[in-house]
């Protein structure tokens, strides 16, 4: 069953997941599986694990605007905490968009100085 579950999350983390190939793993769906989603924002991906029956998911989100958007329920717990390999008060840098917020510090040159290609109304 170890090699049954690698090879399907092998298969769900690829770019070609689909509907199709995962039918050739059916018996994996009603295996009991815990999902660790770390940085948990938007909940999990339907797509990608809600075939999975028995899922149990614990989720960390440390941004209080994702937190409040998680529910609890028998089978999701969320936990509105940071984790990082040591122990104490942080400064959570919070992003305009959430996927940016992280405990370590923006690169504001980079920000500043990103070349982007422009281009006027004329070639639409």
């Amino acid at each position: 069953m170890k090699e049954l579950r690698q090879s399907y999350l092998e298969l769900v983390m690829s770019d070609s997941f689909s509907g199709e190939n995962v039918e050739s793993l059916p018996s994996v769906f009603a295996y009991p599986f815990t999902l660790i989603d770390v940085g948990a924002g938007g909940g999990i991906n339907r797509r990608r694990w809600g075939k999975f029956r028995n899922l149990t998911v614990i989720g960390f989100e440390p941004d209080e605007r994702e937190f409040k958007k998680l529910q609890d329920s028998e089978r999701h717990r969320w936990f509105q905490v940071a984790l990082s390999g040591a122990e104490g008060m942080f400064d959570l840098n919070v992003t305009r968009f959430q996927t940016g917020t992280s405990l370590l510090e923006p690169n504001l040159e980079l920000i500043r100085t990103w070349n982007v290609p422009l281009s006027d109304f004329d070639i639409l």
